[in-house]
């Protein structure tokens, strides 16, 4: 006698948009957009991500007339083991994120130069998914951010502008929606 077939849970591809803050890749808090695409099985994910901090201005540390405008654009890969079924999922989430910090200088400068930095960092945190619609789940999510590289971005003459602390963290919120 044979042991009866469960059904499989189907993968499914899913689709992400959030927005949200966050504070140690740049002095402060930022505003930041985040994308991702992915596919899941019923306790698992795993995604491709792509965020990207908003502009801020900050100042050098020894002339507040010059400074720097700084951003942060960085591609990830994010696994995540779900706990929880039905309208509310709780991931817990590890991944990897790298990309581009990037810098100009502005204020009273005789010539603004841009200049870019590698920056990595390793994430981890925990989710909350609430389905809204049988395909659709709105999100909230935080991660600790560990860096891997420490960019650091000076003003000649002005002092150091900015930047990446040891540690960091984010916060958004968003919406998932699961294909098919």
């Amino acid at each position: 006698m044979s042991a009866p077939n469960r059904p499989r849970s189907p993968l499914r591809a899913t689709l992400g948009l959030g927005a949200g803050i966050g504070a140690g890749a740049l002095p402060g808090v930022s505003a930041l957009l985040r994308a991702a695409v992915g596919l899941r099985g019923r306790h698992w994910s795993v995604a491709l991500t792509q965020s990207f901090w908003l502009p801020r201005d900050l100042p050098a540390a020894g002339d507040p007339d010059v400074g720097g405008r700084m951003w942060l654009a960085a591609t990830g890969v994010q696994g995540c083991g779900i706990v929880g079924k039905g309208r509310v999922e709780a991931p817990l989430c590890a991944g990897v994120a790298a990309g581009a910090l990037r810098g100009r200088g502005i204020g009273d400068l005789s010539a603004s130069y841009r200049a870019t930095s590698a920056w990595a960092a390793a994430t981890v945190g925990p989710s909350l998914h609430v389905r809204v619609a049988p395909k659709v789940a709105l999100t909230l999510g935080a991660e600790l951010l560990v860096m891997l590289t420490r960019v650091r971005f000076e003003v000649a003459q002005a002092g150091e502008v900015c930047c990446s602390a040891p540690v960091g963290a984010t916060g958004s919120l968003g919406v998932e929606v699961r294909l098919p």
